[in-house]
């Protein structure tokens, strides 16, 4: 019966290609009772008693002399052999194989729906930044109002289905297709946490509460990081490199978001995981190994490892993931928050505005100027490159996804406008201004500046802050946070409502209201 039940459930699997995340939900809970009940009878000490009237009345077994069975023609354990008869042993392990088989075939038939379904795609930019309308034909991207929910809803979808395609390798026989297939759904599972459309929401808006079996979730994705770490490593090919690059970025992403006892850096820095920068090692501060230095600024929170392998992965000529190279720059933009200053007051992080997702972690170096401008003059040759129409030329871009271009350049410029408006230095503004198209204030003397300066700089602050709520126009998630000391001394500048306040007294304070790493 429950295999009669596993089969008619796994029947409505066409249906689902168009729902939307909560119904898929409802299915999933559904589908791993029927994949746990298998599971519970396929193991090689469990037995299978063939003289049991039901259970050769199940399977279709005719018993043709004192020791040997047959199987009825047509029925789940028929083969098209010409040898018809099995001994009580042999019947239990066809049932076994037979059984692990079709637990297999249906989980991977099931995943492969979930692949092409809405409920785990993107955002649909259309919908998004055109009003909530949509004129593509068969759009399989999602549809749905944008907000803290449909966020968790996405990514405990992804969760759900990766702890059923590993109860259902805890069963049957492990090959190298699973190893592919733990990749593939890292990358979904980091592509649904770190989305491209930064209007869909953010790790900062990860609610641990809204998963469920959030536990046994993150349990799972931090044993397939450990185990995927082990086999994932460069080739020497340089297309083969790259792929293993964005990975790599990949992982470090989800082990940080998702913690765990792996130390990755020490493991990404072993001789046999190294890829050299070539004729780019000339480049200060690098130390020869790319993989080393993107996990280094993303675990270590080192721009000064991050700039050189940003760099790299734009100059290299083969081409790269969009989102996950943007993704990076953006990770490293966060680490140079407490080297921006914007007050001049003696708390670094006073009146700052800045996502929440690049405070969830304050234990930021202190970044150098050069680093920076370093890292914008990286960020003027993304831009360009964004903006030229050959972009397809630089990175690998879906076919059915070529808006994803205008939405990482909008997303890049809003990045480049929090910097703007938070940076103090009159220098790396005018730099700023000059990568957006914006006329950059007249300065001669950085060190010296005059009155008229100053009132430029405030004017262009108030421009940024313009075209920050421009680009966010229509979001329903609050992305932006405004720092502001509890000490009243300190100067603050006014912002609209719509910006909330953070009033803290400690770095602490922000962590401990901002942080939701999980608890397990």
């Amino acid at each position: 019966m429950a295999l009669m039940a596993f089969d008619v459930l796994s029947s409505q699997l066409p249906t689902l290609r168009s729902a939307c995340a909560s119904e898929f939900d409802i299915f999933l809970k559904r589908f791993e009772r029927y994949v746990r009940l298998l599971i519970s009878i396929v193991p090689d000490e469990i037995h299978f008693r063939v003289t049991d009237s039901q259970v050769r009345k199940v399977f279709g077994i005719v018993q043709s002399s004192n020791h040997q069975y047959a199987v009825a023609a047509g029925t789940f354990l028929h083969g098209k052999f010409k040898q018809n008869e099995y001994l009580s042993a042999d019947i239990n392990d066809l049932l076994k194989s037979q059984l692990k088989e079709h637990l297999r075939r249906k989980v991977l038939q099931e995943n492969h729906v979930s692949c092409t379904s809405q409920a785990f795609s993107m955002g649909c930019p259309y919908f998004i930044l055109h009003g909530r309308h949509c004129h593509r034909k068969h759009c399989n991207q999602h549809h749905e109002r944008l907000n803290g929910a449909t966020y968790n809803m996405k990514v405990n979808v992804h969760l759900q289905q990766m702890r059923i395609l590993d109860l259902m390798y805890s069963a049957v026989k492990k090959d190298h297709a699973w190893r592919q297939s733990k990749t593939e759904e890292l990358r979904r599972l980091y592509a649904a946490i770190y989305c491209p459309l930064y209007l869909e929401g953010s790790i900062a808006d990860l609610d641990w509460n809204a998963i469920r079996n959030a536990a046994g979730c993150v349990g799972v994705v931090r044993q397939w990081i450990r185990e995927t770490i082990v086999y994932l490593e460069p080739t020497g090919d340089r297309k083969d490199d790259i792929c293993y690059l964005m990975d790599a970025i990949r992982i470090a992403c989800l082990h940080k978001a998702l913690g765990g006892e792996l130390s990755l850096q020490e493991c990404i820095s072993r001789k046999r995981y190294h890829v050299p920068y070539g004729e780019q090692h000339l480049m200060e501060g690098s130390g020869n190994d790319v993989s080393a230095d993107v996990v280094g600024s993303l675990i270590k929170l080192d721009p000064s490892r991050g700039v050189p392998a940003f760099r790299f992965l734009l100059k290299v000529g083969v081409p790269t993931d969009l989102s996950v190279v943007c993704n990076f720059a953006e990770e490293i933009c966060s680490t140079f928050v407490l080297s921006l200053h914007p007050s001049g007051d003696p708390s670094p992080l006073h009146d700052l505005v800045i996502p929440r997702r690049w405070i969830m972690n304050l234990n930021n170096p202190i970044v150098s100027r050069d680093t920076i401008q370093r890292f914008l003059d990286c960020m003027r040759r993304l831009m360009k490159l964004l903006r030229s129409g050959r972009a397809s030329t630089q990175f690998v871009i879906p076919e059915d996804q070529e808006s994803l271009v205008d939405v990482i350049l909008a997303r890049m410029s809003r990045m480049l406008c929090i910097l703007g408006y938070n940076v103090r230095d009159v220098g790396l503004s005018k730099i700023i201004a000059e990568i957006l198209l914006l006329r950059p204030p007249e300065v001669d003397n950085t060190h010296n500046l005059s009155s008229q300066i100053v009132r430029q700089l405030a004017s262009r602050r108030l421009e940024y802050l313009r075209m920050i709520q421009a680009l966010d126009n229509g979001s329903t998630i609050e992305d932006l946070v405004h720092l502001v000391h509890k000490d009243q001394h300190h100067l603050t500048h006014p912002l609209p409502w719509s910006i909330p306040r953070l009033v803290f007294e400690t770095d602490a304070d922000i962590t401990r209201r901002l942080n939701r790493a999980p608890a397990f």
